[in-house]
């Protein structure tokens, strides 16, 4: 519970792991899912604060070999959900286990016809926040992972806070469940989508009051970019969704 900026109470509750029975704490580190995209679209803000790129420049121009009818697409489409590009979720072929490359990524989703026009409609679409994490990438010359350590997880202290790549060792992980028909708990299988800067972040609920307090600051973003994030989409035919960029 945070009040005024400050946490004022901290509670877990259940197991992380149902197997070995082992209580969840405040240290837990769980999977925060789709919480990634206020993250990555903080990425591509903060890139244009340093004035790298504009929101409203077209995809094509950080990304290479995409297909010509992606032409009309920009980041601020990509980060409303707005672009019409296939979402890739339960789409064969972008598993975790294919460890796709930027290169093989954009092909094989490029070759999918959109559902709609740029700006038309709003469909949520992880597909367009993976793009912009590669966007992160290429106009900053790093690792994606590492661009968000340096300008937002670093300053922050958050450092439990990284990548949920089931391989590597993250003290405290919980492990992940699902409900059967019948209501029955069963191992989740890791292989899902590969959802990197779409929703491959863990966090511990510690880390995440610091990201909510750096909200109500200008520690990482300035108050115009969080004014920008916050502002409802405005589509094609001039009414509002009440998404910004990444948030309701």
């Amino acid at each position: 519970m945070i009040e005024n900026g400050k946490r004022v109470k901290t509670g877990a509750y259940g197991f992380s792991n149902l197997e070995l029975k082992t209580p969840v704490t405040p240290d837990t580190v769980f999977e925060i899912g789709s919480i990634t995209k206020q993250f990555t679209a903080t990425c591509i803000l903060l890139l244009a604060q340093d004035g790298k790129l504009s929101v409203d420049d077209p995809v094509s121009k950080y990304l290479t070999n995409t297909p010509s009818n992606w032409s009309k697409i920009t980041l601020r489409h990509l980060l409303t959900h707005t672009s019409g590009i296939k979402n890739y979720t339960r789409l064969d072929g972008f598993e975790l286990r294919q460890h796709l490359t930027q290169a093989q990524f954009i092909e094989k989703i490029g070759a999918l016809p959109l559902d709609f026009q740029p700006g038309d409609k709003w469909v949520y679409c992880n597909t367009g926040f993976n793009l912009l994490g590669y966007v992160v990438e290429n106009v900053s010359g790093k690792n994606y992972w590492d661009f968000l350590h340096e300008r937002i997880l670093g300053p922050l202290g958050m450092s439990a806070t990284t990548n949920r790549e089931p391989r590597n060792i993250l003290p405290g992980r919980a492990d992940g469940y699902e409900q059967t028909s019948s209501g029955a708990l069963v191992n989740r299988d890791y292989d899902l989508t590969d959802i990197f800067s779409a929703g491959a972040i863990v966090s511990t609920v510690g880390d995440l009051a610091k990201w909510n307090a750096a909200l109500n600051s200008e520690k990482i973003l300035s108050e115009a970019s969080r004014q920008e994030m916050w502002t409802p989409v405005k589509l094609n035919d001039g009414s509002l969704h009440q998404y910004g960029f990444a948030w309701w």
